[in-house]
């Protein structure tokens, strides 16, 4: 008997409207909770798909720059840094480095001038 009567209870307490109430209301929370994760997953994917977009693009700029450069172009490339920078030099050459030139200001060479009145004489005449 106490068993059916704690049956009776609890069919009390489930079909009591307060408690269907807070059971909605805390259905509806959860819901509600729920549809901000998956706008939050949404927004990661998208965000994701333009990050996989910005690299694809990127690797095609790579990939450009690397046909650009051809194997000639870089042996240039390395001997110029290898000259200029390093100072290095091949086996059987000699580098002479030539200190700076310093230039000497020269004085300007002025012509004595002349009135327009004597130009236009001299044109003239």
């Amino acid at each position: 008997m106490q068993d059916q009567s704690g049956t009776n209870m609890l069919k009390k307490i489930i079909l009591n409207p307060l408690t269907l109430l807070l059971l909605s209301v805390a259905c509806f929370l959860f819901i509600a909770t729920q549809k901000k994760d998956v706008k939050k997953i949404d927004q990661t994917l998208e965000h994701k798909e333009k990050l996989k977009q910005e690299i694809n693009s990127i690797e095609n700029e790579i990939a450009d720059y690397q046909n650009k450069l051809s194997p000639e172009h870089e042996k240039k490339v390395i001997e110029t840094i290898m000259r200029d920078e390093l100072l290095m030099q091949k086996d059987d050459e000699t580098i002479i480095q030539l200190p700076p030139v310093t230039l000497q200001p020269t004085k300007p060479v002025t012509s004595p001038t002349k009135s327009p009145k004597d130009e236009w004489l001299e044109l003239l005449f």
